[in-house]
């Protein structure tokens, strides 16, 4: 995927790679952190209607296209991924 695609095909994406997911996911790019999509990408992976636990989610690197970034000294790609659950898994409070 280009780093510039935008949620609505990363989330089609996704959802073609993991066909169960369909209409059970949502994909928002969180815009504060990062002015332009040079900079970094922040998303937020809400899954809904999901009855168990799902893994942490991370993002890796394709093999024919691996993701690059900010060259440091040595001339090497540094790429910084954070991956965090922000609400755990539990029982719906809300009626």
């Amino acid at each position: 995927m280009a780093y510039n695609l935008h949620v609505l095909w990363i989330n089609e994406e996704v959802v073609r790679a993991i066909p169960f997911l369909a209409d059970k996911i949502e994909i928002w790019h969180e815009y504060t952190k990062h002015p332009y999509y040079e900079n970094g990408r922040e998303f937020i992976v809400h899954f809904r209607d999901i009855h168990i636990n799902p893994a942490q989610c991370t993002i890796e690197s394709g093999v024919t296209t691996p993701l690059s970034g900010h060259l440091n000294a040595g001339g090497i790609s540094e790429v910084t991924y954070t991956n965090s659950i922000s609400r755990a898994y539990g029982k719906n409070l809300f009626f």
